[in-house]
């Protein structure tokens, strides 16, 4: 019954859920299907969008068409914006939502808010050579030109104007260098903007201030350094011969993009053949003058892809970046330079970002020498055209047929025979010691003479050992002992054998494993022999048995089965002699069994049979473990309760509180007979599930009608 009234109540709680959500409107009581668009407000029109505005404004003079304003389209509608620029003006980009565009028009895609800005800037262009208001690959390449000297440009000019525009920040430095070639190229690949040539019209050489001019109190400024060093190798080679000679560049790592540089050499001395980049940089565009050369001078850029997203820079640290190729002209001992200049080219280094960078220069050499012949025979001579005559050694020609002898060759003075008398050596020391000759090859040393001339010692020769002396007293006469040293000598002298009832020296020890005489004292704190006694009131060795019947020096233990000393108390863990009387008021050892008939200390447990203290209640048989069931018939000790699980013994109560089934005599413990207090709380709780049930019907049926 109970479960039925709860399950009313429970469909009714549920009803009434259902029909307060209809009111709500998150059911269609009409119809049972039902569109749900998560995160979407509701009455939210998938098909109606904002129309997208596009705002265009310029910079400079010039117009767009349309003019500038704000405009709404509508979203998906394409529009195309023109832009015209003033006299003396032409546009240098387009600026939307961030993004550069560089076009005469551009075209918006009308899928969102824009917003598009015209940038004109005044004529002239910085790096727009021919001047037509706009950056092309013809441009960058008239000021490479004019960085390799190909060209000559006027100054001032209008056109050095434009050519000279880095550094970009002060608008040019009045020189051409690599740094304006790199410009262009960003320039014309759309990396930087276009802007008004606005730099210096012609060269600015740095003025030179001589010693009458200079301040007393000014301070010679401390030179830059470099962020990267140009060097030329050094070599040297024969005449009439083919030479390379690298280039190197050691970079501090600033992002080094490009360089340009000139050798200048001695024509009479040198012709030149070709230049090539280094092996690691063969994707590098280079770029040469080779107008000037039959005068000695050669120019030379080598530069990265600046068409690249990423261009490569040079590497941090020494990288060989070129190979020139020469033939030399001059004759032996001459010696032909190698010196970097600024003609044709100025010497210089560029980053990526077309920043000016520091340079340093260091000349090479080329040596001409006539023959690498050193006139030692046992060395091969050649030549390498890095660094000239190599004379490598030959050890093998210097073999001069002795087996122990070490040959090797030294370059500069020739062979050289070392002897090496470890070679000649048997590992025998009786033979005396072999040793080499450079000529006659190993010989055999002198044998030992192991005669020490005493009488007395064996004498004998180890191989390894050397010779070794035996003393042996039978060869000595009665009472004398063989010395290594000195030979017989009599028994009485220091460290001999005493003779038999001699006193021996006070603090002398006598020799190992001898018996002192009969009746004889030994030295104080010496030990005696194995199996001795030791001398009345001494004390026995350490772990020595005492002699039977004697008394053991003080806290000391006795030997097994002793009986201790009147008094004494017995060693802990140590069972006392059978039938032995523990000192009064002693506890024996624990776990030890006492003497028959001995009664045991006060709280202890006696041993299975023992008589148990006075005063104490025996069980019947023998008191049971902690836990064990008691024997059959047994009565447990008062208030003791029995095991888990165990049944009480027959007429025994059962533990407070336990209810007893009558029928079958055990303790029921899940029915329980509850307080009033709870049988009111339980009535209470069921009459109120009662009146909500009701109440959910009530609302039910009020919906119905």
């Amino acid at each position: 019954m109970k479960k039925k009234i709860i399950c009313i109540v429970i469909f009714a709680i549920c009803l009434a859920h259902i029909v307060a959500m209809a009111d709500m409107g998150y059911l269609n009581t009409e119809n049972s299907e039902a569109t749900v668009t998560p995160n979407q407000d509701p009455g939210f029109d998938e098909d109606f969008q904002e129309n997208a505005a596009l705002t265009i404004s310029i910079v400079g003079n010039g117009l767009t068409e349309p003019e500038p304003g704000t405009y709404v389209y509508e979203p998906g509608e394409s529009v195309t914006v023109t832009a015209t620029a003033d006299p003396g003006w032409t546009l240098a980009r387009w600026n939307m939502d961030g993004s550069v565009k560089i076009s005469k028009t551009i075209t918006v895609e009308m899928v969102d808010n824009h917003e598009l800005v015209a940038y004109f800037v005044e004529l002239p262009l910085e790096a727009d050579m021919d001047g037509n208001e706009k950056l092309e690959a013809k441009d960058f390449r008239k000021i490479r030109s004019f960085v390799l000297g190909l060209e000559t440009l006027e100054s001032p000019s209008l056109a050095f104007q434009r050519a000279d525009c880095a550094p970009r920040d002060s608008y040019g430095d009045g020189k051409i260098t690599v740094s304006d070639f790199t410009q262009a190229l960003r320039y014309v690949t759309g990396k930087d903007l276009l802007r008004t040539a606005a730099g210096p019209m012609g060269f600015i050489a740095k003025e030179a201030i001589s010693d009458g001019d200079r301040a007393e109190d000014e301070v010679e400024e401390e030179p830059n350094i470099d962020d990267a060093v140009l060097m030329i190798g050094k070599a040297a080679t024969l005449p009439d011969s083919k030479i390379q000679i690298p280039i190197y560049l050691d970079s501090q790592g600033l992002g080094a993009f490009a360089f340009s540089m000139s050798v200048a050499f001695d024509p009479e001395l040198l012709k030149f053949i070709s230049g090539s980049p280094g092996s690691a940089f063969n994707s590098f565009e280079m770029f040469e003058n080779l107008d000037t050369v039959e005068n000695g001078a050669y120019g030379v850029l080598l530069y990265s892809d600046m068409f690249a997203e990423t261009p490569r820079v040079f590497p941090r640290g020494i990288s060989e970046v070129l190979l020139l190729t020469f033939k030399v002209l001059g004759d032996a001992n001459e010696t032909a330079t190698l010196t970097v200049t600024d003609v044709p080219a100025i010497t210089s280094l560029s980053s990526v970002n077309a920043d000016v960078l520091a340079v340093g220069k260091i000349d090479g050499a080329i040596s001409i020498v006539s023959e690498c012949n050193d006139n030692i025979p046992c060395t091969e001579d050649f030549f390498d055209p890095l660094v000239g005559c190599i004379h490598i050694p030959d050890h093998s020609v210097c073999d001069d047929g002795i087996d122990c002898t070490a040959d090797t060759c030294d370059p500069a003075i020739g062979c050289v025979n070392t002897p090496d008398h470890s070679f000649c050596d048997d590992g025998n020391l009786c033979n005396g010691i072999e040793m080499c000759d450079a000529v006659e090859g190993c010989v055999a040393g002198e044998p030992l003479d192991c005669d020490d001339g005493i009488d007395c010692t064996v004498d004998s020769c180890d191989p390894e050992r050397g010779c070794i002396h035996v003393a042996d007293d039978s060869r000595c006469e009665d009472g004398e002992v063989c010395d290594p040293v000195e030979g017989c000598i009599p028994v009485s002298a220091e460290g001999e054998e005493p003779v038999e009832g001699e006193e021996p020296v006070e603090g002398e020890e006598p020799v190992e494993g001898e018996e002192p005489v009969e009746g004889e004292e030994p030295v104080e704190g010496e030990e005696p022999a194995e199996g001795e006694e030791p001398a009345e009131g001494e004390e026995p060795a350490e772990g020595e048995e005492p002699v039977e019947g004697e008394e053991p020096a003080e806290g000391e233990e006795p030997a097994e089965g002793e009986e201790p000393a009147e008094g004494e108390e017995p060693i802990e863990g140590e069972e006392p002699v059978e039938g032995e009387e523990p000192v009064e008021g002693e506890e024996p050892v624990e776990g030890e069994e006492p003497v028959e008939g001995e009664e045991p200390v006060e709280g202890e447990e006696p041993v299975e049979g023992e008589e148990p203290v006075e005063g104490e209640e025996p069980v019947e048989g023998e008191e049971p473990v902690e836990g064990e069931e008691p024997v059959e018939g047994e009565e447990p000790v008062e208030g003791e309760e029995p095991a888990e699980g165990e049944e009480p013994a027959e007429g025994e109560t059962p533990t407070e509180g336990e209810d007893v089934d009558e029928s079958s005599g055990c303790c029921k413990s899940n029915d329980k007979i509850l307080p009033i207090p709870e049988l009111m709380k339980k009535a209470l709780g069921d009459w109120l599930l009662v009146g909500l049930s009701f109440m959910g019907l009530g609302v039910l049926s009020s919906h119905m009608r």
